[in-house]
């Protein structure tokens, strides 16, 4: 089984994950988000105002998730309309991010299957594993853990599959952190060891 593959690496992993988030949480600092504004400003290519908008979604979605899923909104918008449905797919999951950090669930849910979508007609792998990653938390905030579980066992498939030893760890801590709130403990220790 894939966990117990992966399972001795996971305790260091999830720590290195969890202080790595910190680091990134901080460094969403003004300056990051007022030079990528300036640059969005002066961005000539589609191209270079869409990674724009993708990136100032991302970065507000912490802190300012209505400003971050505007943002999002704008990216996707302009990649449907420059055909440019790779992008148009991580946009969507940005927004999904942050209707998720605003509650609204249903509209989460919506614009990561949109993505999904996207990348099952592309044959992304990773962007698919990124889109289950993002529908097994939504069903964990939702309390709808068996969905949880299938969505995080999906992606944790794609990921060893492709060789991505780091999202590999997200996805067993994700398994391991949803079994816990379900008070299945044995099975989130087998996820964490």
């Amino acid at each position: 089984m894939i966990q117990e593959r992966y399972s001795r690496r996971t305790p260091l992993l999830c720590c290195i994950f969890y202080l790595t988030g910190i680091y990134f949480c901080f460094s969403q600092n003004k300056n990051n988000i007022d030079s990528l504004e300036t640059a969005l400003k002066v961005a000539v290519a589609d191209t270079q105002k869409i990674k724009c908008l993708r990136e100032l979604g991302f970065l507000y979605q912490d802190s300012e998730p209505s400003k971050g899923l505007e943002y999002a909104s704008q990216g996707v918008t302009l990649a449907e309309e420059a055909g440019h449905i790779h992008w148009e797919a991580r946009c969507l999951n940005i927004m999904g991010v942050n209707y998720e950090r605003l509650g609204n669930y249903t509209k989460a849910i919506q614009a990561h299957f949109k993505a999904l979508d996207i990348y099952l007609r592309l044959k992304d792998e990773k962007g698919k594993s990124v889109s289950y990653n993002n529908l097994g938390q939504v069903y964990s905030y939702q309390g709808e853990y068996a969905k949880a579980i299938n969505s995080h066992i999906k992606a944790l498939e794609i990921r060893d599959k492709i060789g991505e030893k780091d999202l590999i760890s997200v996805s067993l801590t994700n398994i391991g952190v949803t079994y816990y709130l379900m008070q299945d403990f044995t099975k989130a220790l087998q996820s964490f060891q």
